[in-house]
């Protein structure tokens, strides 16, 4: 304090004058202001690293689940050239057969069949992704490469799910996917609606047929065998019940 004639006096308190207590708290504020600042910053930063940790790590093993489903299948059952959240996945097996990894409500799923072999059973699918994260997209795009397997596109992006904005990490992934083992029946081939889908493409011929049971054509006024002369007149071979062939012309189909 300043005293009547002036001078300033520094009253000690014990080892220390007050000057000296107001330096050391001055400092001591100031270390420990810079160890939290270093603190709360190495927190975030762990945080960080954790949430890019598990969005990757759940990115992959989404990944690589699509693509052992896809190398098992027999089609990819979707319409070729249009982006669709399901991927339809026609499998060998008919206890997968089918199998649909699809997107709902952030989550991505698995279903398989519903007992048709027709349909997967959405209701009771099992995740692949848990509530760590959160799946903004997922797109499947069928590509076509003719004679040769098709290949599916997969477009996905996943948030790590977090109300801290500095740990909302956002991840994205394109890449394609092929299909490697080739088309196979397992049960019998036959049309959903009477009369209403051809085999093969219009204009574009089989080169052999060649089968190692018996190849059976109903035979009545109306079907038969229909065969193509050179000159591209049609018959169709019917068959009596006496067991005689008999051949009338028609118009090509």
């Amino acid at each position: 304090m300043i005293s009547r004639s002036g001078k300033i006096k520094i009253y000690s308190l014990g080892a220390f004058s007050i000057l000296e207590v107001i330096i050391y708290t001055a400092i001591f504020t100031a270390v420990i202001g810079l160890a939290v600042g270093i603190f709360i910053g190495a927190v975030k930063i762990g945080n960080r690293e954790t949430a890019s940790a598990e969005v990757t790590s759940q990115l992959n093993f989404v990944l690589q689940s699509i693509e052992r489903l896809a190398s098992r299948s027999s089609n990819f059952d979707i319409i070729s050239g249009t982006a669709t959240s399901t991927l339809k996945l026609r499998m060998p097996a008919p206890a997968s057969n089918p199998t649909c990894v699809f997107l709902s409500g952030g989550v991505i799923k698995i279903a398989g069949p519903d007992g048709s072999n027709r349909n997967c059973d959405f209701a009771n699918a099992t995740n692949l992704t848990n509530n760590k994260v959160i799946v903004d997209r997922l797109n499947f795009t069928k590509i076509t490469f003719y004679p040769g397997h098709d290949n599916v596109l997969i477009d996905l992006q996943l948030t790590y799910n977090s109300a801290d904005p500095q740990s909302r990490v956002v991840r994205s992934l394109q890449s394609a996917i092929p299909r490697v083992s080739a088309a196979t029946f397992d049960d019998n081939l036959l049309p959903g609606s009477d009369n209403t889908y051809d085999f093969g493409l219009t204009g574009t011929r089989w080169r052999n047929g060649l089968f190692s049971g018996n190849l059976r054509a109903g035979s009545d006024s109306s079907h038969g065998l229909i065969l193509t002369s050179p000159n591209g007149t049609c018959y169709r071979l019917t068959v009596s019940d006496a067991g005689a062939l008999s051949t009338a012309s028609i118009t090509c189909p």
